[in-house]
């Protein structure tokens, strides 16, 4: 997204992440750290906490998605604007990885930058 000047803001732990594939963790990242760029205005901020489990948020100062659309986002294939480019596959790897980590995925507004929030709890110790 070269036409945009976006500020990633980022807080992560300094030790690596344990229990977790870093092939899906990557995986993970990318898919919503990208779809986050591709909406945001000029923020996007994530965070990563290692405790029991690894909870990631991330989230945009874009224009959001409605309460209908936040249910569809993880549908395989379910693109909201057909005007840029993707394949509607992001959010719904994103869930297929969660689940195989016993975790759970909440899709809501961002309170503080207006746009999506992903949050994500994995739980590879389960």
């Amino acid at each position: 997204y070269h036409d945009k000047q976006i500020k990633f803001d980022c807080e992560y732990p300094e030790q690596n992440l344990v229990n977790v594939d870093r092939h899906d963790l990557l995986e993970l990242l990318g898919n919503l750290l990208d779809n986050a760029a591709k909406w945001a205005k000029a923020n996007v901020r994530c965070s990563i906490e290692q405790t029991d489990a690894i909870h990631i948020v991330v989230e945009d100062d874009g224009a959001g998605v409605s309460e209908q659309e936040l249910v569809a986002l993880t549908q395989r294939g379910h693109r909201i604007d057909e005007s840029l480019p993707g394949h509607g596959l992001g959010l719904a790897i994103v869930k297929e990885i969660v689940e195989l980590y016993n975790g759970t995925l909440q899709l809501d507004r961002s309170a503080e930058l207006g746009g999506l929030r992903v949050r994500l709890r994995l739980s590879p110790n389960q």
